[in-house]
């Protein structure tokens, strides 16, 4: 498993604070509740970086880089979405929107279709 990976899983399995909350990650002090600030900082450490992704550039950048990689190695749908917290395939799709080049590459040839082409 790669590092990150790893750190997630350490830090849910161990740091984070038992709540109710859905977020993952969330305040180190009571009240425990979803970072707010989470999207400036995101923002701000890209500017700093020099990185300029098309589009948005918030935490959700690393969800769709995410979802982009494992298409890309083939992994169905379905996974892709189970892995995002996703409750049904539909909500997998913005995510995958961008990489219409890698969809095309593990498209199904449709019957009939090689006449039209």
């Amino acid at each position: 498993m790669e590092p990150v990976g790893e750190a997630v899983l350490a830090y849910l399995r161990s740091g984070r604070p038992m709540t109710d909350a859905r977020e993952i990650f969330l305040r180190t002090r009571a009240p425990y509740r979803k970072l707010d600030k989470l999207y400036s900082v995101v923002r701000r450490r890209l500017r700093d970086a020099g990185v300029q992704p098309p589009g948005k550039c918030g935490p959700h950048i690393f969800r769709h880089a995410r979802a982009v990689e494992m298409l890309r190695v083939a992994v169905p749908r379905k996974v892709i979405g189970d892995v995002l917290g996703h409750r049904s395939t539909g909500s997998t799709a913005p995510y995958l929107k961008l990489a219409t080049e890698d969809l095309r590459a593990i498209a199904l040839d449709v019957p009939g279709m090689e006449v039209l082409a």
